[in-house]
């Protein structure tokens, strides 16, 4: 009789909550059981949980799912031509950056237009975020605009950059859309000038025929630097640069992960179910995943972050993932195989987690709504665990685990992880601070013949421009190689790499003038592979600087 009512009892907690989260894999941990289904051929051992749990729990409460935008520097990942799992804060933030150069033609004081006149460097800082639930994201851009004068000697006047930026979503499944575009603003910069602006786009598709859809993101930048304002014009641009690189994919769903909501995420990320209970309402349901996870090193669900990422889960040995299920049968015998235990470990007596079988109900890990439920393990006595807890407890948790799969948008044989404070790894490293100073060498090459009269003094101006956000660190070298017989630099000491001169200068704020005195023979002559070297603080820098003779040309 006992047996029959604890069965009865597993049926009876769930049918209310069941009946409401069909697709959301039940409730609870694991209670309830299918009557109709036949007992697995063969019983694995019994084992109940200890009173106590022998796993460490960190205390501190670990860092929350955060659904805003990227704050700092550090958030930021360079995405190159791949994307960067890293650039994922979660699934629910992307935080990525990209660095894009153009040459730019301008036009004098006369109209005449000068090309490659100058380069602009153009920095972007994309962060694209918002909660799981709702189809719509918001994004925050900001432009980092910097300019190098390739020819400071003509004195032309430096572009402002105007920008029109658009954010394009291609569907696999059907086509999607993330507009509208008309909310994302134009933006003007001058040299060495940032902006940020923000905005909200809405993610919609045919929701009558699909839905649930992947769809890929794109960003390009359409600028001009004439004054002109930018238009979008997808094929054949020349003015356009397409700073978010690879292929993020955004996954939306409108009633498929639960049928009362709908919401989007990255499914780079992994799911990780923050079991914290903060309001204590579940410590049972709690303690029975510790006490799993100290007794059986190899059950799955273990979070551990894969050694170098911030939000992608290890699937190393020990560590590997849970997979959710939305199959009702799968789940019912996951129900009925643990219920079957609960039933033969206590036919009578009561564990220390319960004093009235009537209050408590049959909890398990892994959860009824995993593959990896035990029914599907029932030969491999190592791999779930039960027992039974009060059913308040049950529910709570239960409930915990189903605003988890919605919060974090778990789809049908998605995989996913269990955090209880304990998580391990090699965090990943910060990216890149903004380059120091490093010793870089840059050359430039004269190629033009000269004549002079013996012994005249011809001299020469050097431009030195730094670009970079701080002072260029000196002291620093100008090298002259390859000279021919007979050529003389005035002011200069050899070396076995060459000709130099010292310049004493402790550091440069943006430009300065280095005069460079050359004696030559009385012959046409021409020297190569020049150098400048120094401690350079940005990778952009140095430019070549102009070569300003000041004689005749043969």
């Amino acid at each position: 009789m006992l047996k029959r009512s604890a069965r009865l009892r597993r049926t009876a907690g769930v049918a209310s909550c069941f009946a409401l989260s069909v697709l959301l894999g039940g409730c609870g941990n694991g209670s309830g059981d299918d009557k109709t289904l036949p007992a697995p051929a063969a019983e694995s051992r019994l084992l109940a949980t200890s009173s106590s749990s022998t796993l460490a729990i960190d205390p501190a409460v670990p860092p929350t799912i955060a659904t805003t935008g990227c704050t700092g520097d550090a958030d930021f990942y360079q995405a190159d031509f791949t994307p960067n799992p890293n650039a994922l804060i979660n699934r629910h933030v992307l935080c990525v950056r990209d660095k894009n150069t153009a040459s730019v033609d301008v036009k004098n004081a006369e109209g005449d237009l000068i090309h490659n006149a100058g380069e602009m460097k153009v920095e972007t800082y994309w962060s694209v975020y918002g909660g799981s639930v709702g189809l719509k994201k918001q994004a925050t851009l900001t432009l980092r605009y910097s300019y190098t004068d390739l020819q400071p000697a003509l004195k032309l006047p430096v572009p402002t950059l105007k920008i029109k930026p658009r954010l394009d979503c291609v569907g696999q499944e059907t086509d999607v859309a993330c507009g509208p575009d008309a909310q994302i603003p134009m933006i003007t910069l001058s040299a060495n000038g940032q902006m940020t602006k923000s905005f909200s786009f809405p993610i919609t598709w045919d929701t009558t025929t699909v839905k649930k859809v992947s769809t890929t993101m794109y960003v390009k930048l359409f600028y001009t630097t004439d004054g002109s304002v930018p238009v979008y014009a997808w094929s054949g641009a020349t003015n356009v640069m397409q700073p978010l690189t690879g292929n993020w994919d955004l996954r939306c769903d409108k009633g498929v992960i639960k049928s009362t909501s709908e919401g989007c995420v990255f499914p780079g990320a992994s799911a990780i179910w923050r079991f914290q209970d903060p309001s204590g309402s579940a410590p049972q349901a709690r303690k029975l995943i510790a006490d799993a996870f100290s007794n059986f090193p190899e059950i799955p669900g273990k979070f551990r972050l894969a050694d170098g990422m911030r939000s992608v889960a290890s699937s190393a040995p020990g560590y590997m993932p849970l997979t959710r299920t939305f199959n009702e049968t799968t789940q019912n015998a996951n129900r009925y195989t643990a219920g079957l235990r609960c039933d033969k470990q206590w036919p009578v007596a009561m564990p220390p987690t319960c004093s009235d079988r009537k209050l408590c109900d049959c909890d398990e890990y892994p959860p009824a709504a995993a593959l990896e439920g035990a029914r599907s393990v029932a030969t491999e006595e190592h791999k779930y665990t039960v027992n039974l807890i009060p059913t308040t407890d049950n529910r709570s948790g239960g409930g915990q685990m189903l605003t988890f799969f919605n919060d974090e948008r778990v789809d049908d044989n998605e995989n996913f992880w269990v955090y209880l404070g304990n998580i391990t790894g090699t965090p990943p490293p910060p990216p890149p601070p903004p380059p120091g100073p490093k010793d870089v060498t840059s050359s430039f090459t004269i190629t033009r013949n000269y004549l002079y009269s013996e012994g005249q003094d011809q001299k020469y101006n050097f431009t030195i421009t730094n670009n970079a956000p701080g002072p260029l660190a000196g002291p620093f070298r100008l090298y002259f190689k390859n000279l021919p017989v007979g050529l003389m630099v005035l002011g200069s000491y050899q070396s076995s790499s060459g000709v130099f001169i010292a310049i004493n200068e402790p550091a440069i704020v943006g430009s300065m003038i280095l005069p460079v005195t050359i004696r030559a023979p009385s012959q046409k002559f021409s020297f190569t592979t020049t150098m400048f070297s120094g401690k350079f603080t940005d990778d952009s820098f140095p430019v070549d600087p102009p070569f300003d003779p000041r004689g005749p040309a043969i």
